[in-house]
């Protein structure tokens, strides 16, 4: 055991005098890792920065599907009939951009859920919303807001404080007002005819905010994209069929391994019109109950090939 010991305090020894003992001794040290990270080739190259771009105004596309969804919230029954400002007064919430506005946003959300009224009967199954984020130059970050409230609901009227938040019905200008925040159009001469043709102006000079300035909710989304659906079905051939109650899977044009396409938005549209109740209008979409209906509606749930030829099938009758 001695023996041992004595062994290995030798070999602590001869180590020890390899690096710092005799010149003799020493074998030629390699460059350490800390050599290696200052040597310019190994040096370790600084991340870029990605996320959103800041930008001081709203796009051109942005300001035609806040047109759109206007003419298509009309057409559907529930037109942008409230204006909402929300403007939040606790210096240590405006203080800081990226807090202000994800206060901004749920502010926004809150105020939907209200006027959707959950837990209340009966309650406002659509209510289209878009919001634009503005920050002037001279002034805080704050958001608008253009969504519809049917009559008879008091939701934004309860929550109107006077200080933060700040709602009345849509005007004339309320369109204009809510995009004064767009990007100049090309050059003076450009910007001129614009303004002249759309009455679109711009007010002030905007500060860039870290983010996407304009969001559309869910229903607002519908709303936009069915238009697309509604125009590759006028082109389609039209679909001759017995009355719904009648048709079998196999009488109807489109097959069942059809591609699934989002119909139950001109369903909803078109029940609107008609003025019938949602229970019955499921039925016809092969004894659907309508909270499935609804759930539909809201996209949680999805047709099926068979449901959505009856959905067409509805809409040609």
């Amino acid at each position: 055991m001695r023996e041992q010991n004595h062994a290995n305090a030798n070999l602590k020894a001869e180590n020890s005098q390899r690096v710092t003992g005799n010149s003799n001794l020493t074998e030629p040290a390699s460059p350490s890792l800390i050599d290696k990270k200052l040597t310019p080739r190994t040096r370790l190259k600084r991340r870029k920065k990605g996320g959103w771009k800041a930008l001081k105004g709203l796009r051109l596309d942005e300001v035609k599907r806040v047109c759109q969804l206007r003419k298509d919230a009309a057409a559907a029954g529930t037109p942008l009939n409230n204006f909402v400002s929300i403007k939040p007064t606790d210096a240590a919430i405006t203080a800081n951009d990226n807090i202000c506005k994800r206060y901004l946003s749920n502010k926004a959300k809150n105020i939907i859920q209200a006027v959707r009224g959950h837990g209340k009967e009966p309650r406002q199954q659509t209510v289209p919303c878009v919001t634009v984020y503005e920050k002037d130059a001279d002034g805080g970050l704050h958001c608008h807001m253009l969504t519809h409230v049917k009559r008879g609901n008091d939701a934004l009227e309860r929550l109107s404080d006077g200080l933060e938040i700040h709602s009345k019905k849509v005007h004339g200008n309320s369109e204009r007002y809510i995009l004064k925040s767009r990007l100049p159009i090309g050059d003076a001469e450009a910007e001129a005819k614009f303004v002249q043709a759309t009455g679109l102006f711009r007010k002030g000079r905007q500060a860039s905010i870290k983010g996407a300035r304009i969001s559309f909710n869910g229903d607002a989304k519908a709303l936009l994209s069915s238009t697309s659906h509604a125009a590759v079905i006028a082109v389609a051939e039209p679909v001759t069929v017995t009355p719904v109650t009648l048709v079998e899977p196999e009488q109807l044009a489109l097959p069942l391994d059809a591609p699934p396409v989002n119909l139950i938005q001109l369903v909803e549209q078109k029940r609107q019109r008609l003025g019938l109740p949602q229970s019955l209008v499921a039925r016809q979409l092969g004894g659907l109950k309508q909270p499935a209906y609804a759930n539909a509606l809201r996209g949680h749930d999805r047709l099926g090939a068979w449901r959505r030829n009856r959905a067409l099938a509805w809409l040609a009758a």
